[in-house]
Parts: structure tokens; C-alpha cells; sequence
């Protein structure tokens, strides 16, 4: 009897010094997380709420077309099995906008890509504009994907544009990074988990790229 309650007194203490550490790197991990999730630096920003209430009528259905995102070759689209990244982020970014409730039609263009697309990006984007009036579009929303340099990271330059007059509403970087290798490390130190370096969380840093996106696009911070 007294070795058995000798043997249950160890693996309960056993049990909450696991729990305890668990709950230090959970909390750790997870302020840095929330800290640190998204950097953004605004090149040009005006205030989206503010310029549409003076440019349009408080009822009009005004309509934002979002165009699949340039990318690096390695994560293009290879037809409708593989959409590729630019889509999967213009679909994200497009879901974001449209809980924020600022613009009354978000939707994505169906045009994935024509010639000088991504070297019209810092010229104009004349072929984004034409096919968004095409469409019937009064903002297009236009993208790049910058070049991956880290498993942690990932970066996208974005404008907002009005289709009508060419005028750019909003333009930046956004970057968002993971921690999720960090989580591994850190519980691979306690043998939770085998470490593994090369993991890269793409779904999750599309989606928080693609909420930081809309967040910066749709702030009501003016300009300084």
C-alpha cells in the first residue's frame, strides 16, 4: 500500500512539472507570436473608409477586384490541380477584406497572368487597371510576392488602385512570420517532438499574411 501511493505521488509530480513546463513555453511562444506576427511598411496610404464616402455615395455598391498575386516561378500556378500561392493569397486576402466591411463587393478576378504583368507592377500595372474596368471592377487590388529568404517568413508588395482615374489608394509591404520552428525547437528540447529544421508553415503564413494585408489596406490611420 505504501509503495503504491510512494509510485502514484511520482507520477503526479512528474506529471505537473511537465505541465508546468508546457505552460512556460506556451505563454512564451505564444506573446512572441503575437507580438511579432506581422511588419509593415507603408510606402503610400490614404484612408480607404474616407476617400470612397467622398468619391461615392453612401448606398453605391462599389466593387473591389482582387488579382492573383505575382510570384517566383517555384510557386506559380501549374493549372486548376495546382492554383498556385498567388491565388491562394488573393483568395485569403480577399476573405479578410470583406469581415472588415469597408468596401460593399470584394471578389477575385479571374486573370491569373499576361505578358509583363509582374514588371508592370513598378511601371503602372496599365494591363491589371484595363482588365478590372473590363470587368466593371472600381478598385483592383494588385500584388507581388517577394522571393523567399527565410522557412520563417513571407513577403508580399501590394497596391490598391482606383480603376477609373489610375489613382493609388495604398501601397507597402507586408511581411508575417511564423514560429513554428520555433515550436519545434522548443519542444524537441524537452523530447516532445522531433526537430525538424525545414519546416516551413506556408498555410499559416499565407493566412496571417494575407490578414495583416487587409488590416494595413483598410486602416483608419492617415497618413503622417
Amino acid at each position: 500500500m505504501l509503495l503504491s501511493l510512494r509510485r502514484f505521488t511520482v507520477v503526479g509530480v512528474k506529471l505537473l512539472t511537465l505541465s508546468t513546463i508546457l505552460g512556460l513555453v506556451s505563454c512564451s511562444l505564444t506573446q512572441q507570436y503575437v507580438l511579432d506576427r506581422c511588419n509593415s511598411r507603408a510606402y503610400l496610404r490614404n484612408v480607404v473608409a474616407d476617400y470612397l464616402s467622398s468619391r461615392y455615395d453612401s448606398s453605391a455598391p462599389v466593387r473591389l477586384g482582387i488579382i492573383p498575386f505575382s510570384t517566383p516561378a517555384n510557386l506559380a500556378s501549374r493549372g486548376t490541380e495546382m492554383p498556385g500561392l498567388g491565388n491562394e493569397l488573393a483568395w485569403q486576402v480577399r476573405s479578410e477584406i470583406v469581415d472588415l466591411d469597408t468596401i460593399p463587393i470584394v471578389e477575385v478576378l479571374n486573370r491569373q497572368d499576361w505578358p509583363s504583368k509582374k514588371d508592370e507592377f513598378a511601371t503602372g500595372n496599365f494591363g491589371a487597371i484595363a482588365a478590372g474596368r473590363d470587368a466593371g471592377y472600381d478598385l483592383i487590388l494588385v500584388g507581388k510576392v517577394q522571393p523567399i529568404v527565410s522557412l520563417d517568413k513571407l513577403s508580399a508588395e501590394t497596391k490598391l488602385i482606383e480603376a477609373e482615374s489610375g489613382i493609388t489608394l495604398w501601397s507597402g509591404v507586408t511581411t508575417a512570420s511564423s514560429y513554428r520552428r520555433g515550436v519545434n525547437s522548443e519542444l524537441s528540447s524537452i523530447y516532445l517532438a522531433k526537430e525538424d529544421p525545414t519546416i516551413m508553415d506556408t498555410a499559416g503564413l499565407v493566412r496571417d499574411l494575407a490578414s495583416c494585408i487587409a488590416r494595413d489596406i483598410m486602416s483608419e490611420k492617415p497618413a503622417s
